[in-house]
């Protein structure tokens, strides 16, 4: 059993690969008027935030038009980043943040949709009016029973002579029993992928201004970036994280108590990382790059 979809899976695949790539491409412009405005110009931002909106508007109507279930356009719409920034009073939303709190964990959510678009079922139009029919009638022999107010020993005996009620509560039981069954061995396995998958597929469709790349550092090693300018090392693993980060040529600085899910934001003479603190498996940090050259 497994969640259906309105359309073909080809049909559905090209969709969300449509969407996927106008994000990557939106987010491409906003790196590169990020580097150039360096967020001084307000008016900048609010451009971007409304093409941002628009993308996002449309790609949550083409989900809905794909998948019978709402909850994936639902969840589509309020994947954010979980990282925690400290920012001033006065701040507002800028292209940086449209980009690495919104647009990034949105565009790796599709990655995934679209790379499992053959686990859903296609399921035709033609199909629906057979289960709404299916629906009322169970609705209305739900109803008569309800509706029937007797004593305990007269619905026992009114269901010894109406074996048509019994079979059918037995079936709408068997299909409470199956719905729960897949709801917790396929459904929740299926969004437990969904919900950890922060892997880097959303980062070949970037142009060279951004730069995405996932790193698995051992307690007491280090790890350099692909451009050579971040240097991060893992100085204890707990609970919480001991590190230190060098930039360049710069004297290291020093990041203690780090948990899952805080951001370390830097700045090069060359572009901003953000480094995303992801999960602990033992001694092992897992953590996400964002290099967005300036």
């Amino acid at each position: 059993m497994s969640e259906k979809i309105k359309i073909s899976k080809e049909d559905a695949f090209e969709k969300i690969d449509q969407q996927i790539k106008k994000g990557a491409s939106l987010i491409d412009e906003g790196s590169e008027t990020f580097k150039k405005s360096m967020g001084r110009v307000r008016r900048v931002d609010d451009n971007f935030e409304n093409k941002y909106k628009i993308w996002l508007k449309i790609t949550t109507e083409i989900l809905d038009d794909i998948f019978i279930s709402s909850n994936y356009s639902f969840e589509f719409k309020e994947r954010i980043s979980s990282h925690t920034e400290y920012v001033s009073s006065d701040w507002k939303p800028d292209i940086k943040y449209w980009i690495t709190k919104e647009m990034i964990p949105k565009i790796d959510y599709l990655v995934v949709l679209r790379n499992n678009i053959n686990e859903f079922e296609f399921y035709p139009e033609e199909n629906k009016s057979t289960v709404k029919n299916e629906i009322k009638a169970n609705k209305n022999v739900t109803n008569n029973v309800s509706e029937n107010k007797y004593s305990l020993t007269e619905i026992f005996e009114k269901a010894k002579r109406h074996w048509l009620i019994i079979a059918a509560v037995y079936t709408i039981t068997i299909i409470g029993i199956t719905w729960t069954v897949f709801d917790n061995v396929i459904r929740v396995p299926f969004q437990f992928e969904l919900d950890n998958a922060r892997n880097s597929q959303s980062g070949y469709l970037l142009k060279s201004s951004t730069e995405i790349e996932n790193a698995n550092v051992f307690e007491g090693t280090a790890h350099t970036s692909k451009d050579g300018g971040c240097l991060i090392k893992i100085n204890k693993v707990e609970n919480t994280i001991d590190m230190s980060v060098t930039i360049e040529n710069s004297e290291p600085r020093l990041f203690p108590k780090m948990e899952v899910g805080n951001r370390i934001s830097l700045e090069s003479s060359k572009g901003n990382y953000f480094i995303d603190i992801q999960r602990i498996r033992g001694n092992i940090v897992d953590m996400v790059i964002i290099f967005i050259k300036k």
